[in-house]
């Protein structure tokens, strides 16, 4: 996972470096790796931004995915050599593995769909980028795109799976909006 380098103010405003390793926040399942770099809340401001405090940590954070007015940073890492159940029907995940899930990601298991694995919609809009590998994204339409390394994806809110083709890291931007 990346190191992270935070900035901040000292007490005489002094610009400073308040962090340099990386998040409190990450945890692994079975074809997944998850690092939570950073996020942000409604009534942040440059010093809430810049306190010592790590915000993926702050007990505002209460859903891996971003209310209206919240961000998130995140790096992903889908490691599809540990998801072989996911083509024979099986489930990837036990339950220790939802329970791992639901306490450091919470909202991610009620928003995937049972019947269609990998599916989910967030509200949210997500800026991705593919730092290594190969991954397709598919929408309702069943139809896929495969993006590599370089590649940047826009995600509108739209329902959507990902399939990664190898071990593929990515990193995200996502930025929550009012639902329709």
């Amino acid at each position: 996972m990346p190191k992270k380098v935070i900035t901040g103010f000292d007490e005489a405003g002094a610009s400073v470096f308040i962090d340099e390793g990386r998040s409190g926040r990450d945890f692994a399942v079975p074809a997944l790796a998850w690092e939570e770099i950073w996020a942000t809340f409604p009534k942040d401001n440059l010093s809430a931004c810049a306190a010592l405090e790590d915000p993926t940590t702050d007990k505002r954070w209460r859903s891996a995915y971003p209310k209206p007015g919240e961000t998130r940073l995140r790096v992903l890492e889908f490691r599809p050599e540990e998801s072989k159940g996911s083509q024979t029907g099986e489930p990837i995940w036990d339950e220790q593995d939802i329970a791992v899930l639901e306490r450091e990601a919470p909202g991610v298991i009620a928003s995937l769909e049972p019947d269609n694995p990998g599916m989910h919609r967030t509200n949210s809009v997500d800026y991705g980028v593919v730092i290594e590998g190969r991954i397709e994204l598919e929408l309702d339409d069943n139809k896929r795109a495969t993006l590599h390394a370089g590649d940047v994806v826009v995600q509108n809110g739209t329902r959507h799976a990902w399939h990664p083709l190898e071990k593929t890291r990515m990193l995200f931007v996502m930025v929550g909006v009012q639902a329709d």
